[in-house]
């Protein structure tokens, strides 16, 4: 089971940015990655579908026999994360909101009643989640939600921090969170984990910048240290560090991929929406909830 991957979630190429994370935190681990990009956006499907979506792309990928799942996407931690866990069993989930939330709140440390600004996606505000992560945590606090759409729809679209929209861009939303008095801004897309210095750098040192991936990349380490999961050796030279699986094959996304992940990527494996779909799903593992 130690020598198992690491699988993680996503809706988009962003969760790479995770596997970049985790692999400066444990170099010695192996790990899987499935982007379902073809049925993205989440945020305008039941969660009902969501945890059925969820549950066919492990079923796709179970033969890896994976010994820790994450889902990186918001809205599969917010909505499919009980479902995935009964479906499991004894493998270990999370998602980022918890390590998200948590961050964010231990990085105001003392503050009497601090402001904390929240880069977050519109089904992410909408639906509360973050919030009620923060408060079970501290009541005490004020928060400032803004959607990032056009910050993050550059970062998409392959542009680099340099780039001169992008710093364009990160200044006028910065602009609004420094106007409201905000102590800490989380990062709570995993798109923005990207240009985290760059926000730091125009915040200043009196504000704290603190993203998603980061504090869950930490979190991860953690839960595996502590379940005795961690791989004891190193790779060897037979091993494939990565897996990864998209259900697109445009051409363009495997050299954007490479820049987020941080390292070579061997040729992924497409997944048809037909073959996804012929998974069926066990009725017994819908939520009741």
């Amino acid at each position: 089971m130690a020598g198992s991957p690491i699988l993680i979630l996503d809706t988009s190429l962003s969760g790479l940015s995770l596997v970049y994370q985790l692999r400066q935190r444990m170099p010695e681990e192996r790990f899987a990655f499935f982007a379902d990009l073809a049925r993205a956006p989440y945020a305008y499907r039941s969660p009902e579908r969501i945890e059925i979506f969820v549950e066919q792309i492990v079923r796709r990928v179970e033969r890896l026999k994976a010994k820790y799942v994450l889902l990186a996407c918001d809205i599969c931690s917010a909505t499919a994360l009980s479902s995935l866990r009964q479906q499991l069993g004894s493998i270990p989930v999370s998602g980022i909101i918890d390590p998200a939330a948590r961050a964010a709140v231990e990085t105001t440390g003392n503050s009497d009643r601090p402001t904390i600004g929240i880069f977050a996606g519109n089904w992410t505000i909408e639906n509360r989640v973050l919030e009620r992560a923060i408060f079970r945590r501290r009541t005490k606090c004020s928060l400032f939600f803004r959607p990032a759409i056009g910050l993050e729809s550059l970062i998409n679209e392959g542009r680099s921090v340099e780039d001169p929209l992008v710093m364009m861009a990160a200044e006028q939303y910065l602009q609004q969170m420094i106007d409201k008095g905000c102590e800490t801004i989380l990062l709570a897309s995993t798109a923005l984990a990207t240009v985290r210095r760059t926000i730091q750098m125009l915040a200043g040192e009196e504000i704290n910048v603190v993203d998603s991936v980061r504090a869950t990349a930490d979190d991860v380490t953690r839960r595996i240290r502590r379940l005795r999961l961690s791989r004891p050796t190193p790779l060897n030279a037979n091993e494939k560090l990565i897996s990864w699986f998209l259900t697109d094959e445009s051409p363009e996304i495997f050299d954007r991929a490479e820049r987020i992940a941080g390292f070579e990527l061997p040729p992924p494996t497409i997944v048809g929406l037909d073959e996804l779909d012929s998974l069926a799903p066990n009725p017994r593992l819908r939520s009741t909830g």
